[in-house]
């Protein structure tokens, strides 16, 4: 009976993961993959080298395009600015850290 607690108790300490719109950085090759899932993840898999990068402490991204679209992402980058192309015209948005509140948003030109 305790060790069943014991159980419980560690697996509602576990990060239930991330869905939605993900732009992940690659920690073993360096390649970057935007992409969409539906199902919570805890790590990403790279198409490319294979390396696992957990994914803990993801940080908000908001892209606002010329375009007009809108969208909202999680990320692991951890550079100041960086580009993630819109999901509706395809054009590539700067993006940049707002250390006052913890996430990336478009850089207004």
């Amino acid at each position: 009976e305790v060790v069943l607690m014991e159980t419980e108790r560690s697996s509602a300490r576990e990060p239930r993961g991330y869905s939605g719109f993900l732009h992940i950085h690659c920690e073993h090759c360096g390649k970057t993959k935007a992409f969409c899932t539906k199902y919570p993840l805890n790590y990403y898999q790279c198409e490319e080298c294979g390396g696992k990068t957990e994914l803990l402490g993801l940080k908000r991204a908001y892209i606002n395009c010329e375009c007009g679209n809108r969208s909202g992402y999680f990320t692991n980058e951890t550079a100041d600015v960086f580009d993630l192309n819109c999901i509706n015209c395809g054009m590539p948005a700067a993006l940049k850290y707002n250390a006052k509140k913890d996430l990336y948003e478009t850089i207004r030109s």
